[in-house]
């Protein structure tokens, strides 16, 4: 009895023994098992992780190249499509129309719009200097030409002016010569002959005769002055050394004589203002 006793109880422990080694692999096998779904999750992780790494660096590579879109050279450099007179090219022009269309289909980002800006600023600039400078050439240009006009014009006016002069110097030379050599002659001759005329020679045909030629002379003096000759020289006038040629000098008897014309050798003859030839005199002298 006792040794079937000592039996049961090896049995029970043996059974027990049983239990706790099932009891072991069982644990072990669960966490065998979760070991595994732990690394098949962090396998997961890491491969998302790599996944969204690459789409990362995709959209990256995407922006930089959409950066460098944007900051991208200008297709064309507006500056240099203006001429020197100031005109903008047909490509110039052709590039801002499509630039001002894609501008209203809000097609330009805000870097492009900014550079668009800035090449406009540079082309309004350089179009502002290259009319300034036309304009600039253009004036100074038809400044020297209304310059050389003016020069040109008063140049002959000038010549005119001497042209004129020159006719009327050899007109008056000619008239000069006219009233030195006939009509000075003529009134000498003229002033002679009256007189040594009678004032009364009791004959009624030879007294109205003298006093025919006197009225001639003095006709004819007015004719002349018409013509701008005028005869000049009577006794008692100022004595003038610009108009008067003083053969000889007299000493006055009373004050008013003093500096004044006494006699009259020949009449002296202006013409237009100016003396042809002075009058010949005998004057009384200086008080």
């Amino acid at each position: 009895m006792h040794y079937k006793a000592d039996f049961n109880k090896e049995n029970e422990t043996s059974v027990e023994t049983e239990e706790v080694k099932a009891t072991e692999q069982t644990q072990t096998a669960e966490a065998e098992a979760k070991a595994e779904e732990t690394e098949a999750k962090q396998e997961t992780t890491t491969q998302e992780e790599a996944d969204n790494t690459a789409e990362a660096s995709f959209e990256d590579k995407e922006n930089t190249e959409v950066e460098a879109e944007v900051v991208e050279e200008p297709k064309i450099d507006l500056a240099s499509e203006v001429s020197d007179k100031g005109f903008v090219s047909e490509k110039a022009i052709s590039y801002l129309e499509d630039t001002i269309k894609a501008l209203k289909e809000n097609a330009l980002t805000e870097e492009e719009q900014k550079t668009l800006v800035a090449q406009l600023k540079v082309l309004v600039a350089k179009q502002y200097e290259q009319v300034k400078t036309i304009l600039t050439t253009d004036l100074d240009r038809d400044t020297q030409r209304l310059a050389g006009a003016k020069y040109m014009l008063e140049e002959e006016k000038r010549r005119l002016e001497r042209a004129k002069r020159d006719s009327n110097n050899a007109k008056d030379f000619a008239n000069e010569k006219i009233v030195k050599d006939a009509i000075k002659p003529l009134f000498s001759n003229l002033n002679l002959a009256i007189s040594r005329l009678p004032k009364d020679s009791n004959h009624q045909d030879f007294d109205q005769f003298t006093g025919n030629l006197v009225s001639f002379e003095a006709e004819f003096k007015k004719a002349l002055e018409a013509h701008g000759i005028k005869i000049y020289g009577q006794v008692g006038d100022k004595f003038d050394p610009n108009i008067h040629d003083a053969v000889a000098q007299y000493p006055y008897q009373t004050p008013e004589q003093a500096g004044t014309v006494a006699h009259i050798v020949s009449q002296g003859y202006e013409l237009n203002g100016r003396v042809v030839s002075p009058a010949s005199v005998v004057a009384y002298q200086e008080d």
